[in-house]
């Protein structure tokens, strides 16, 4: 669901973006990059580049509010800046700031729930995954704080109203919590590992349902971690709605199910295999209140047959 009104962002640009900030991050942290390589045992080369990298984004982040707030005060004292800016920027530095608190939150859980039960840092694909889940979560946030501040504080919103669909949102809690401890107990206790090149693979899948989910938050600009309906919603039915009706609830299962596989461990495969049948509970629900809710909505689901995975559901 969009609406024709809203500015969309270009994909050329973002992905402009993108390497520029790769770029500038690079030459940023080359020298530690090299030293790091110089000095440091083979096993630890990658926890410290992620723990580089992660610190080099938080003082662009750091940074980042501090121009917002200069812009702000030099508006107000030199008097260039209408009422109507002044608010819009001190909402930006808020929503900023929300939203690195909540990044900040994510890393630190994730980190404890992965390295606590492994016992140590040298668990290479915990490593990998924070790598590929945060860095470029942290570019995307960015892009939507500049770009489309409205679609990332609606990103940000989690709580859910409905009773059933917040069970399914605790529940989907539970399988991360479950799943990221049973990986890093086995890679303690010596588990049975997945080779790496099935790592490589689960990673670039994960990669590529990062950049679909990006295109996916380009298409809708009304996507919701809620279920809603909200002012002027339209039907949309192109691009990858045009496929399936529910695209990015497809996106998150394949970054979902290829997490457990970056970190190696079969046994939370497993566990997040629970992941397809909480979201399909989510998404019967979903639709039934869409199809009485918002205008169109059922001469979509006639127009566009699958929900989750095209030619099976």
């Amino acid at each position: 669901m969009s609406n024709d009104n809203k500015k969309k962002i270009e994909p050329w640009r973002i992905i402009i973006f993108i390497i520029a900030v790769a770029f500038i991050l690079f030459m940023w942290i080359k020298k530690d990059i090299a030293k790091i390589y110089a000095t440091m045992p083979q096993e630890q080369i990658l926890p410290m580049i992620v723990t580089t990298i992660a610190v080099s984004l938080l003082k662009v982040g750091g940074l980042t509010v501090a121009i917002l707030l200069i812009k702000w005060v030099v508006g107000k004292i030199v008097g260039k800046t209408d009422k109507t800016n002044v608010k819009k920027e001190k909402i930006q530095v808020k929503l900023f700031i929300s939203a690195i608190a909540k990044f900040l939150l994510g890393v630190v859980l994730v980190g404890v729930l992965l390295f606590l039960p492994a016992g140590d840092f040298g668990y290479t694909n915990g490593w990998l995954l924070m790598g590929i889940l945060f860095i470029p979560m942290f570019i995307a946030g960015i892009v939507m704080l500049f770009k489309n501040p409205d679609l990332l504080k609606k990103r940000l919103n989690a709580k859910e109203r409905q009773k059933e669909q917040n069970l399914v949102i605790k529940l989907s809690g539970l399988m991360f919590i479950a799943g990221f401890i049973v990986a890093g107990l086995g890679y303690r206790f010596s588990w049975y590992m997945l080779p790496w090149w099935a790592v490589i693979v689960g990673a670039v899948l994960f990669l590529i349902a990062y950049i679909l989910y990006a295109e996916v938050l380009r298409e809708n600009t009304y996507l919701s971690r809620t279920i809603e309906v909200q002012e002027n919603q339209k039907v949309i039915d192109t691009g990858l709605y045009g496929i399936v009706r529910h695209p990015m609830y497809s996106v998150t299962l394949l970054l979902f199910l290829s997490m457990p596989i970056v970190l190696g461990s079969l046994y939370a495969f497993g566990i997040f295999l629970m992941y397809p049948i909480l979201i399909s509970v989510r998404i019967k629900k979903e639709e039934e209140f869409l199809e009485k809710e918002l205008t169109g909505y059922i001469e979509y689901t006639q127009k566009v047959k699958y929900r989750l995975i095209p030619f099976i559901w």
